[in-house]
């Protein structure tokens, strides 16, 4: 669903975009759960995820941030 309506909004390329992301981040998720939990859940391994996660989060904000390209492209537009 979430592709198709990514599909008409960017077309095929942006549908494309999209599902890899999600595919990607299904699959970071799986490898996650998989090596903090291990055989059981624990509070410890949710607390592990989390801090994977926030600093998966700052990096990506940091890239988005730094990124000069996208500053461009926010002139242009103006």
């Amino acid at each position: 669903m979430r592709g198709a309506a990514a599909g008409r909004r960017a077309g095929p390329a942006g549908a494309s975009v999209a599902g890899t992301s999600q595919y990607v981040g299904a699959i970071t998720a799986a490898g996650l759960i998989g090596l903090f939990y291990g055989q059981r859940a624990t509070a410890a391994g949710l607390h592990g995820i989390a801090m994977v996660a926030g600093a998966l989060s700052l990096a990506v904000l940091l890239l988005t941030v730094t990124d000069r390209a996208l500053r461009a492209r926010a002139r242009t537009r103006a």
